[in-house]
């Protein structure tokens, strides 16, 4: 996972290799406790590659 507190729009996370990108401006917490809204990007093929590789190298 990684995050971005510029905000993000799908152009930034073409091949980013993270398996989710955290857009923190999009993310909506109510009376500084609870969290109700996480928007969450990612690239489906390089993202996914990356967790195939990592769960290979774990087994």
């Amino acid at each position: 996972m990684d995050y971005n507190d510029l905000g993000i729009v799908s152009a930034d996370i073409i091949g980013n290799p993270h398996s989710g990108i955290v857009d923190v401006p999009s993310t909506k917490v109510v009376m500084n406790r609870v969290v109700n809204k996480v928007l969450v990007g990612y690239d489906n093929g390089i993202g996914y590659g990356e967790q195939m590789l990592d769960f290979a190298a774990y087994v």
